[in-house]
């Protein structure tokens, strides 16, 4: 019995992976040490800052046939986050690193205000809007994104590329938050279904032995 059971986990995850890897659309969340969000106290140096920022519109995208990652974040008051100590001069994707570590630039997804956005239009994304680029403290957004390699691809997917974003007030950063793939309901639920299964099975057993 035991071993039919492991075998059907096995299945479970085999499944799991699967529904993964078939996702063309892969929906990212922001997260760091201090918690979910780009916040001040996810940057790894000390920041005296009440400011904060996250997902805005369609939120961040991986779009894993084109390897097209949609960035969509703002911040401010105006973007129902606190607003920042200063405005926005840069805004990177860095990696690989945890939340608890950092690495060098990977993308200059804000080169400077006079030329702000690296990437074309989110094609096939909503909204599939020209980038944009607002530097507001108070209401700020970036709307754009940028082709990854395969190795930034599986840096990634390991939940270890990260959003920098740098400030008047604080140069090496002000606000991060390292991006995190959002497991899809489906594939939550199989694996929901195999541990109250498994769970079901060794509550038999121990009524057995009783």
């Amino acid at each position: 019995m035991r071993k039919f059971v492991l075998l059907g986990l096995a299945c479970i995850v085999s499944l799991f992976a699967q529904s993964q890897s078939d996702a063309a659309l892969i929906q990212f969340n922001l997260i760091g040490k201090a918690g979910p969000n780009l916040l001040p106290g996810n940057e790894i140096h000390a920041v005296t800052s009440t400011g904060s920022g996250g997902e805005i519109l369609g939120g961040i995208v991986f779009d894993d046939v084109t390897k097209f990652l949609a960035v969509r974040v703002g911040w401010g008051a105006g973007n129902s986050f606190s607003n920042l100590a200063g405005s926005v001069t840069l805004m990177h994707l860095h990696g690989p690193a945890g939340i608890n570590s950092t690495a060098g630039v990977l993308v200059d997804l804000v080169v400077n205000t006079a030329s702000p956005v690296i990437a074309a239009g989110v094609s096939g994304l909503t909204p599939s809007t020209l980038p944009f680029f607002s530097n507001s403290p108070t209401n700020g957004s970036f709307i754009g994104g940028v082709t990854l390699s395969s190795t930034n691809e599986q840096h990634l997917m390991a939940g270890l590329l990260y959003l920098n974003v740098h400030t008047t007030a604080f140069g090496p950063g002000e606000i991060r938050g390292n991006l995190a793939p959002v497991p899809e309901p489906s594939s939550m639920a199989i694996v929901g279904l195999g541990l109250i299964g498994f769970g079901v099975w060794k509550r038999r057993k121990k009524n057995e032995a009783n």
